[in-house]
């Protein structure tokens, strides 16, 4: 473990990483170049394989915030765990070693958890951006404790339809204590480990949403919400259950026949990625993969249309067809 100082600070962020040479240098840049400074840089390098382990080291002899924990490679949940039992800092602050914070999200969560003693954990809204990091959607994530909750107890498996994320887990700023005293983060909901977490916390205190954009939220093919969707949902059924019984209430059934998530095409997803993003705002990615899709398939109505969006400057159009 490297760079420990005496200073205690503030907040301490914690970020895991394995094997993401492609986006850790911007990951880490993004967490040294915030407006709020009283901060240490917790960082467990996981076992990485590839160059993410040289360049974790570069930073760390030039920056002393940084706190790097090298470790043979054990899963994401227990090199949280790691990191947290090194943390110091009043708030713990999540970061994925495949995002991008914003500038000003350490210094708007600090100065919101200062107002707010009644909350344990607070997020933020996050621009979603692709591999090459162009922008193509944003979240809108509700912003009070019982939409919250409310929001964490459904799923798929019970009849609700999902249509937005409830928290993203690398926006989330804690209190120390409180993840403390929920005993961290759990093993084996891992991939559904914030959701559990989240639920647990919500009953020892409130959780929040800024509005405020706090982070760009990377998607690829392998984040964990793709490579492992079925076991994450599996586990997050799991979760839900666990809530129900501390909580002494009856879990409304599952039906019968449980409806599936199966993988889309990839030229749906494109096409579903060029309307997002040209319904907000992010005109030249939504021409990008448009023109992905009509080159592929010109058949695309939608597609047609994301296209049109995109070249007037307009983030909606009259429906054309399904």
């Amino acid at each position: 473990m490297s760079n420990f100082v005496t200073h205690i600070p503030l907040v301490s962020v914690l970020m895991p990483v394995y094997n993401r040479q492609e986006y850790v240098r911007k990951a880490v840049e993004s967490i040294l170049t915030q407006s709020f400074t009283d901060f240490e840089f917790i960082i467990v390098n996981d076992g990485s394989t590839d160059s993410a382990t040289e360049i974790l080291h570069e930073f760390a002899t030039r920056d002393t915030r940084i706190v790097l924990i090298e470790q043979s490679n054990s899963g994401y949940v227990r090199a949280l765990n790691r990191g947290l039992d090194v943390a110091r800092g009043q708030f713990v602050a999540r970061m994925d070693s495949d995002d991008i914070s914003l500038p000003d999200r350490l210094a708007n969560q600090v100065r919101y958890l200062q107002r707010h003693s009644e909350v344990v954990a607070v997020g933020g809204q996050a621009i979603k951006i692709d591999q090459r990091g162009d922008c193509f959607g944003s979240s809108n994530c509700p912003l009070l404790h019982d939409e919250i909750d409310t929001q964490l107890l459904q799923h798929v498996a019970l009849g609700h339809k999902i249509t937005r994320g409830t928290l993203f887990h690398p926006t989330i700023m804690l209190r120390s204590v409180a993840i403390q005293q929920v005993g961290k983060y759990r093993p084996d909901f891992e991939p559904a480990e914030d959701r559990d977490l989240w639920l647990r916390l919500s009953e020892i205190g409130k959780l929040a949403n800024l509005p405020q954009f706090l982070l760009k939220y990377r998607v690829h093919s392998d984040m964990v919400s793709h490579a492992r969707r079925s076991e994450q949902n599996d586990n997050a059924l799991l979760a839900i259950a666990d809530a129900y019984r501390r909580r002494g209430q009856m879990m409304p059934s599952i039906p019968k026949a449980m409806p599936t998530q199966q993988s889309k095409p990839s030229y749906l997803s494109d096409e579903a990625r060029a309307m997002s993003a040209a319904r907000s705002g992010f005109f030249r990615t939504a021409n990008k993969y448009a023109l992905w899709v009509l080159w592929r398939r010109p058949w695309r109505l939608r597609a047609w249309q994301a296209l049109v969006m995109s070249c007037t400057g307009r983030t909606s159009v009259d429906r054309w067809g399904d």
